[in-house]
């Protein structure tokens, strides 16, 4: 099939009378890549109704709305009538000498879902300026807005049609927007500050909203997910004014219908649930043969072992952490998580030192955050995600993250001090998500929890007032303590691009390889052996037990392998041996 089409110029009426060709040019990656990125460009950019793509996490469903599938319309003075589109636009389209008949029993009503997506939280620098690199495309004439029409002519050719609306109202609302008065300066003191509006988890780290009006298959997307949809545009500026003038006072209209130009709605026509967010991978992860992988590791141990002051077991259990993933839930467990902490960690001699780590650690990984666990942060962070009845809409926390979303949660800033009780549920919630990779919702009148996948690296002195599933102290060398600013620097001369996406690619393909794991027959009798010899040592637990099944899996997943191997089992036993060793001399001394 050929992909020399122009998409550009396709319209909801043109995509309506063609849907099944469309959405098969659209299966197309060629086609599909080819369709600007409103993540990467401000809306007001793109002509009106033009076929964008937004990538980013679904944070919050509103309840469902009716629209006009189809619709009558009649000329003024005769008894002409014709049917007209009302899928995939807020605005339906009528001419001065054209009336819309909203009580015709003619017209179609029919249900649209409504999304809240922003863009991908916690996404890093480095994937975010090439996610933009990849998608920024020579955007044509014929895509931005045309800036010689004013809005009064737009309004006047334009009407706003819904189930619930009549046509002289919206007729009254036109006028009164073309109106001189109009343009006066209005109150805005009940105006919803825009931070709010956008609802970002992570302060400070804003990106962009859209909503997303859903016609089939919603029921299919779910709360947190990646994906990116293709859809029209729409950014009629009748959509901002019609619900100030209205509404002014009335703040879950002003949440549910924002100014347009701040978060502009998308009509979706089609979409792609993301498996990553590293934009050097293709969806599918094309990965790394055994040589390619086998360096890269190299590499990144090479560079974590001088982060962790010498410490190369620190290092291979952190590189165990970064490519750990859920693979499967089990009643109450979930299964491949590898939460992890590096205690000992010498921040008198070095109070830089998490903060340094964690500079170059989101080098790698396309998705993270530094998370500081100081008393007067625990006690007014908003980590826990909270239902707003004033505005019918679910407030954003900390802690509603997209999958392979890392947080690095510094202990060492931890003092001694008082939680309130907002400190308190958020050291609940942030253990919830450590034992069960479940994010607490509050509803209020109910807790609900919904399933997460956010990989939580702790960094403290002593032993983590946190749960976690492996506990490694750290052991420094005394003179790799003395030279770390030196060592930091050197790191990042040494980190050239080819060093740096060799690690990100081998990090992602490690990750997603956890799927195609296998445990080969016979595997079970060595670590059954292996289990005994350890119970009769009186060294082992069921717990123990499932430790080291995971660590094997990782460990095997980093050295490039998908098959479980006695050789592999053999060194994580001995990891094992020597991590806890290292937690009995720590109490032993104390």
């Amino acid at each position: 099939m050929s992909v020399n089409i122009d998409i550009s110029q396709w319209t909801p009426e043109y995509f309506n009378d063609n849907e099944s060709e469309c959405l098969n040019h659209l299966l197309q990656d060629a086609v599909w890549n080819t369709i600007p990125l409103v993540n990467i460009q401000n809306s007001h950019y793109f002509q009106d109704m033009r076929l964008v793509r937004f990538r980013g996490m679904i944070q919050d469903m509103h309840d469902p709305e009716f629209y006009f599938e189809k619709i009558e319309i009649s000329k003024v003075g005769t008894d002409e009538t014709c049917m007209r589109n009302g899928k995939y636009v807020d605005v339906i389209q009528s001419q001065e000498n054209e009336s819309i008949l909203t009580d015709s029993s003619k017209n179609v009503t029919k249900e649209r879902s409504t999304y809240v997506v922003i863009s991908i939280p916690g996404l890093n620098p480095w994937a975010e300026a090439l996610e933009n690199q990849n998608s920024t495309k020579e955007i044509s004439k014929g895509d931005f807005a045309s800036k010689s029409v004013k809005r009064t002519l737009e309004v006047e050719e334009m009407m706003e049609v819904d189930p619930s609306t009549s046509t002289k109202r919206v007729e009254d609302k036109a006028k009164k927007l073309c109106s001189p008065e109009s343009n006066k300066p209005k109150n805005d003191s009940n105006e919803i500050p825009q931070d709010i509006l956008l609802n970002y988890p992570i302060p400070k780290r804003a990106g962009k909203t859209c909503l997303l009006k859903i016609y089939n298959d919603s029921e299919t997307l779910k709360l947190n997910e990646m994906i990116e949809f293709v859809g029209f545009l729409s950014t009629h500026p009748m959509l901002s004014e019609f619900d100030k003038n209205e509404f002014e006072n009335d703040m879950e209209v002003q949440v549910h219908h924002p100014p347009a130009s701040l978060i502009p709605r998308i009509h979706c026509v089609s979409w792609k649930k993301l498996q990553h967010s590293n934009p050097m991978l293709h969806d599918s992860v094309i990965g790394f043969d055994d040589k390619n992988m086998y360096e890269a590791k190299k590499e990144l141990l090479l560079v974590l072992t001088s982060l962790l002051l010498g410490d190369e077991l620190a290092a291979e259990y952190l590189i165990c952490h970064l490519i750990s993933k859920i693979y499967m839930r089990a009643d109450l467990l979930a299964l491949g998580k590898f939460s992890l902490n590096i205690s000992n960690v010498p921040i008198k001699r070095r109070p830089e030192y998490v903060k340094e780590l964690y500079s170059i650690l989101e080098l790698f990984l396309p998705k993270s955050h530094y998370l500081e666990m100081s008393i007067s942060n625990i006690n007014e962070a908003k980590l826990i995600p909270k239902k707003n009845y004033d505005y019918n809409r679910l407030n954003s926390g900390l802690l509603q993250l997209s999958p392979n979303t890392h947080l690095v949660v510094d202990e060492t800033l931890l003092t001694t001090g008082q939680l309130n009780s907002t400190g308190v549920h958020n050291v609940r919630a942030l253990s919830n998500v450590i034992r069960n990779q479940k994010t607490e919702y509050d509803f209020v009148y109910y807790q609900m929890e919904y399933e997460c996948d956010i990989p939580i690296l702790i960094l403290s002195e002593e032993k983590s007032l946190l749960p976690s599933d492996f506990q490694i102290p750290l052991q420094p060398a005394d003179d790799q303590i003395e030279i770390f600013p030196e060592t930091v620097d050197a790191i990042k001369k040494y980190l050239k691009p080819e060093i740096l996406n060799k690690i990100r690619i081998y990090l992602t393909n490690a990750r997603h390889n956890s799927d195609k794991y296998e445990l080969p027959q016979g595997a079970q009798e060595v670590i059954e052996e292996e289990f005994i010899q350890m119970r009769k040592a009186k060294k082992a637990s069921a717990d123990d037990l499932h430790n080291l099944l995971v660590l094997a899996r990782l460990k095997c997943l980093s050295d490039g392998k998908t098959r479980f191997d006695d050789e592999c089992w053999k060194e994580v036993c001995q990891m094992e041996n020597i991590r806890k060793e290292r937690i009995e001399a720590l109490k032993n001394t104390n």
